[in-house]
């Protein structure tokens, strides 16, 4: 949660009413990859209050402006396995601004991961086509586990996970890590950057990050 004392408070890029961005501290695939999450321990995107969608939302519509100014779009990903665990993850979305030709190419490539992933870990085929109109809230029923891919807020895919145990983790970070030539290596073992890399991301970040950050209208 926002008041842990393990959350890495350096990182912080933008603070709402009830989500942050923050850099991706952990196998980051570009230098302006960050995290939107809520403040208050939610589990999923699907089960969180209308307010925090909304917020989310935000946040999503200002990082694909912010990254369509320098020629980017934005591969928004979400994985969550399930609401039984005894230790839950803390929710956060993934959202890696990508070269214009590899966000056109992005689609493709989910797909073609996820209808093979089907034939490894799943008995039934179960890619849910996302609408833009319908999003993940109204596409897969709170408490089911699942893997979102969102191309900017132009829809994506869900795959609602069978067996948590065999879904990777970093699944769709390999497949970007593919189509950016990240080594998957840095992915697979979430390496981090050191603290001058992690700096002088920030400071990047937030210079460009200035001229669309709605917060700035709650201060």
């Amino acid at each position: 949660a926002f008041d842990s004392t393990s959350r890495p408070k350096h990182l912080t890029l933008s603070i709402g009413l009830s989500c942050y961005v923050m850099l991706a501290q952990h196998g980051p695939l570009t230098p302006d990859h960050c995290l939107i999450v809520p403040m208050a321990h939610e589990k999923a995107h699907t089960s969180v209050e209308e307010d925090v969608a909304d917020e989310i939302r935000n946040f999503q519509k200002c990082l694909i402006m912010m990254a369509h100014a320098k020629g980017k779009g934005v591969i928004f990903m979400e994985t969550f396995y399930g609401g039984d665990s005894k230790r839950p993850r803390h929710m956060s979305i993934d959202a890696v601004p990508v070269p214009m030709d590899v966000y056109g190419d992005a689609r493709i490539y989910f797909k073609k991961a996820l209808m093979e992933s089907e034939e490894e870990w799943s008995t039934h085929k179960k890619i849910i086509d996302v609408t833009a109109t319908k999003g993940i809230r109204k596409s897969v029923p709170p408490n089911f586990p699942y893997f979102h891919v969102s191309f900017g807020l132009e829809g994506g895919y869900a795959h609602v996970i069978e067996d948590a145990a065999d879904f990777p983790r970093t699944f769709g970070r390999e497949i970007l890590a593919g189509m950016l030539g990240v080594p998957a290596q840095n992915i697979v073992k979430q390496r981090k950057k050191s603290p001058g890399e992690e700096r002088e991301n920030v400071k990047k970040f937030t210079d460009a990050w200035g001229p669309y950050d709605w917060t700035s209208q709650l201060k």
